[in-house]
């Protein structure tokens, strides 16, 4: 980033109206254009302010579709309190497994604009830039540590290496899951075949960490 970029962004960060009309705007055009079909005029103009405007908040257009991933994530993990569970909140056996990974699949649902994100950042080859790439990383490294601590909670008595050896490859079969939920969302909406999809997903995934802790102790 310049020099010129940085000053530009730090002082864009005090004007808090102007960058949430901007990203709000953005959202809406990105969700619907992709991001190709998103330009700066079109944002500025959305939003209701000069194009200089946006320069002042986010160094680039790559920039602001970042923010978008990263905040977004932010949004929803707040929604879900993902951040903030407590100890009695954590599941104690594998129903309470199956049913918080059936919510964080189908509370997607609810962030339709936030699913298109995701889609287009994929789809439109933008996983290149290393400023969504992080974001995006980011989003799927939390859902490890997410899987990491319902299974400490779930198994005590596991050793730690093999809790973070089992979540990380769940977590991962996971992540490619939501990639799925992210396309029927994308193409067919919040379906009632999307909650017995869900459903399902979350069974495989727990039965799948069923067989690998009965393995561990024969």
């Amino acid at each position: 980033m310049s020099a010129v970029s940085s000053a530009r962004a730090r002082k864009g960060k005090g004007d808090g109206e102007t960058r949430a009309k901007i990203l709000a705007a953005s959202e809406e055009l990105f969700a619907e254009l992709g991001y190709s079909g998103t330009s700066i005029s079109k944002i500025a103009k959305k939003a209701g302010v000069l194009s200089g405007s946006i320069y002042f908040c986010f160094p680039s257009k790559d920039d602001i579709f970042a923010t978008l991933i990263t905040e977004g994530s932010d949004a929803w993990r707040e929604y879900m309190h993902r951040d903030d569970r407590q100890e009695s909140e954590l599941p104690t056996d594998l129903k309470g497994l199956k049913d918080d990974l059936f919510q964080i699949l189908y509370s997607l649902r609810e962030r339709p604009n936030f699913v298109r994100l995701m889609f287009a950042a994929v789809v439109e080859a933008k996983t290149d830039n290393k400023t969504i790439r992080h974001a995006l990383r980011v989003l799927r490294r939390s859902s490890i540590r997410d899987l990491e601590a319902d299974l400490m909670a779930v198994y005590p008595d596991l050793p730690e290496k093999a809790v973070n050896d089992i979540a990380k490859r769940y977590a991962r079969l996971l992540i490619v899951m939501c990639d799925g939920v992210f396309m029927q969302s994308s193409i067919e909406g919040s379906s009632p075949e999307l909650k017995e999809l869900c459903q399902l997903m979350a069974e495989t995934v727990v039965a799948g960490i069923e067989r690998e802790v009965l393995a561990l102790s024969q």
